[in-house]
């Protein structure tokens, strides 16, 4: 059985007409579509894909082994193949309407694609036995599905369950209502040091939310996806996210709002003249929360 190594081992460039000069893009193909956003995403869907791509080269095998070449014979068989995964991927009740498994429908995607190309080459390409095709195809998925699940693992590496980005979006929501704060305090205190006008007062708490947004809004969006990416395949036992941390997220969805509440507030309190009212030396605002 010839398999094509002969390229990697002695670092030959392979031109367009070489036998099996397709066979090294699979390897590529195979580490982009395994790595994800996150190190726990990519772990577990590389080991989908890998289950995936096992069962599909043997199901490809067989198919060849059996068909021989009958167009007729092969059409059967991918009909008949296809729909069983395509059911073992969709969930049940309502969310069937929606698609795939967003959790584990993955696996059953790459058999039906992966057998289906395996089947397609082998009636497309001359020259190239049922042995080689689906042993190439094979060993070319495993290598680049370990290298994207190795390249994920090493520092610095990005993990969905960390609370890192959660933990900035606090410190910006903290700057910010201590910014606005702040305004408000001195707006509404009795002897003012600086001679700052009312548009002055509201512009500082415009800019303090709207920096607020700018920060927070892209570390809400990354912390979603990356989470979402490494909650995938949740039956797996290990690396998996914290799910207290999708709970967090909610809660600090809930003070971001709040706080641009607080600044609209803010700046018709400080439009009205009535910062006085509120947050002036004396009253319980000022007392309690600055």
């Amino acid at each position: 059985m010839t398999i094509f190594w002969d390229a990697y081992k002695n670092w030959d460039l392979i031109i367009d007409d070489a036998p099996g000069s397709h066979f090294q893009a699979w390897v590529i193909i195979a580490f982009h579509f395994t790595t994800t956003q996150s190190t726990e995403g990519t772990v577990k869907k590389g080991l989908l894909r890998l289950l995936a791509t096992l069962s599909a080269g043997l199901s490809a095998f067989l198919c060849i082994a059996a068909c021989n070449g009958n167009p007729y014979g092969t059409v059967a068989w991918l009909t008949l193949t296809t729909p069983i995964p395509i059911y073992l991927a969709t969930e049940r009740g309502f969310a069937a309407r929606v698609g795939l498994s967003k959790d584990y429908g993955y696996l059953y995607q790459c058999f039906v694609f992966t057998q289906a190309i395996i089947v397609m080459y082998y009636r497309d390409e001359e020259g190239t036995t049922r042995n080689e095709l689906v042993l190439n195809r094979i060993v070319a998925n495993c290598i680049g599905i370990t290298m994207a699940i190795l390249m994920s693992l090493i520092p610095l590496n990005v993990w969905g369950g960390d609370p890192r980005i959660a933990l900035n979006i606090v410190q910006i929501q903290k700057e910010a209502l201590a910014k606005i704060l702040h305004v408000l305090k001195e707006c509404g205190a009795d002897s003012l040091e600086t001679n700052q006008s009312n548009e002055e007062y509201i512009n500082l708490v415009a800019e303090a939310e709207s920096s607020k947004e700018a920060s927070s809004t892209p570390l809400f969006v990354e912390a979603n996806d990356l989470l979402a990416d490494s909650c995938k395949f949740s039956k797996f036992p290990l690396f998996r996210a914290d799910p207290k941390l999708n709970a967090e997220l909610g809660v600090l969805s809930i003070y971001d709002s709040a706080i641009t509440t607080l600044a609209d507030s803010a700046k018709r309190i400080i439009s009205k003249d009535e910062a006085k009212d509120f947050f002036g030396p004396g009253m319980p605002l000022h007392n309690d929360l600055l």
